[in-house]
């Protein structure tokens, strides 16, 4: 019965095999520059609707290679994701190269990842729930700054996106079409990287339903630029009108059971 199952399911969803056609993953040589050419492929937000590339060819470390396959979104984790790893899960870097089937999804990509960490790294992992210090994203009043989006999400990056710019020592960030969790996940990394907001993620809690459309423009707390602009939490508030309230609460988080050293190919 459960495979009947299993089948009766997989002919619903198109499922996929959820292994590379063929990879390749070797330690890279020492003193060797990385190859970052296809890093956006693996950005943890992108939806999994999206398509695959056919072949994938990038220099990661372990911690690059998790935060890719399970998904792990909200920048404001990665510590805690990092310390649970070993030191050289974040310092050493392999060279990946991967043939992928036809009509892959970033979502298969993403388990095709998965099941590769578990045979070269022999990492085990799964998701709980655990309470830690967090800010809670909320409306600074009555109405925000934010505008409904009325259009229709595609595939591909002209809707429903957000679009980081570095320009005159000021961050420039836009949201089209975005959820408040997805807005909150992406404010997360920039807080916490470049706004000086190391509580911990940023979470959602505006109680807004929806897409939207925002933009904010804030002065990175790093070089020579920091009293160029507003800083992150004032241009939230102005901006886009949105507060940080710190805060306790239960969030999925991803916890290492075991992992190892790779082994070769």
């Amino acid at each position: 019965m459960r495979l009947i199952l299993t089948l009766l399911l997989c002919i619903s969803m198109s499922c996929a095999a959820q292994t590379f056609e063929a990879a390749s993953l070797r330690l890279l040589p020492e003193g060797a520059k990385p190859d970052y050419t296809q890093l956006d492929v693996l950005d943890a937000t992108h939806p999994g609707i999206w398509k695959a590339p056919s072949l994938l060819t990038i220099d990661l470390n372990l911690f690059e290679m998790i935060v890719t396959s399970y998904s792990v979104s909200n920048s404001g984790m990665h510590d805690a994701l990092m310390s649970q790893l070993p030191l050289w899960g974040m310092k050493q870097e392999y060279h990946l190269t991967a043939r992928i089937p036809e009509g892959t999804t970033l979502a298969d990509l993403r388990l095709m990842l998965q099941a590769l960490l578990k045979e070269r790294f022999a990492l085990a992992a799964h998701w709980d729930n655990r309470t830690m210090p967090v800010l809670l994203l909320q409306q600074a009043g009555t109405s925000t700054n934010l505008a409904p989006f009325r259009g229709t999400c595609q595939q591909q990056p002209a809707n429903c996106i957000s679009d980081f710019r570095w320009k005159d020592g000021m961050v420039h960030m836009a949201f089209t079409g975005q959820t408040m969790p997805q807005i909150a996940d992406t404010l997360s990394g920039l807080g916490h990287y470049m706004g000086g907001q190391k509580r911990g993620p940023i979470v959602d809690d505006t109680n807004l339903p929806g897409q939207w459309n925002a933009t904010i423009d804030f002065s990175p707390l790093m070089g020579t630029n920091e009293t160029q602009g507003d800083t992150f939490a004032t241009a939230l508030k102005k901006q886009m009108g949105l507060i940080l309230k710190p805060s306790e609460r239960p969030v999925p988080s991803l916890i290492i059971d075991h992992v190892d050293h790779a082994t070769a190919d």
